[in-house]
């Protein structure tokens, strides 16, 4: 199996998880501040469907956001990868300080 393709796919899993998570915090905290301005777990133990649905959709949606911001990161490296040939240490600590910094103006 080629290392490289295990290498970008690890790294795709992992920044996917990470930050699709980091997202998901974010956004509910938003939700249950500015949008419901109640707490969202009294709402859940009353089996309300609709705030249910509606946390739902908005967490799909976030992840659908997530995952196009992904993409193209993973792509980024792929491409450092082939310009400089080869994997190094410090090629991806050197992406992943981009990436964190460019994600952290979207915030």
């Amino acid at each position: 199996m080629n290392s490289m393709l295990l290498t970008l796919g690890s790294y795709d899993i992992i920044l996917s998880l990470v930050m699709g998570l980091i997202t998901i915090i974010i956004t509910l905290i938003l939700v249950q501040v500015v949008v419901l301005k109640t707490d969202l777990q009294t709402h859940l133990l009353e089996r309300n469907v609709a705030i249910g649905v509606f946390l739902g959709s908005v967490v799909f949606g976030v992840l659908a956001n997530v995952n196009g911001s992904i993409e193209p990161a993973v792509n980024l490296l792929q491409t450092k990868i082939m310009g400089q040939g080869g994997l190094s240490l410090s090629v991806f600590l050197e992406h992943f300080f981009n990436f964190c910094c460019f994600t952290s103006l979207l915030f």
